[in-house]
């Protein structure tokens, strides 16, 4: 082995850096060839946003789910955030 001290590539910061942008390359890649692999296997059914809607309740909610029931019939689950309500 070499007797003279090791440079770092920069600050601390960027030597993490280079290193997390590495690993998410790597992981990106093996996202993309297993999402190939699963596409293969399973065929794929594109996903489209068709129409929007609007959905008023007498609360403040948080939609949380929703089911589809059938043909133009869905079934949304909220939370309700009780506090103080304007009346006018």
């Amino acid at each position: 082995m070499s007797d003279t001290p090791q440079q770092l590539e920069g600050g601390a910061y960027e030597v993490i850096r280079a290193r997390l942008d590495q690993h998410a390359a790597l992981l990106r890649e093996r996202v993309e060839a297993l999402n190939a692999d699963r596409h293969d296997v399973f065929g794929a059914i594109p996903t489209e946003l068709l129409t929007t809607g609007h959905v008023a309740t007498d609360h403040a909610c948080v939609p949380r789910d929703i089911v589809s029931l059938g043909k133009g019939l869905y079934l949304l689950g909220y939370n309700i955030q009780f506090g103080l309500k304007q009346t006018t």
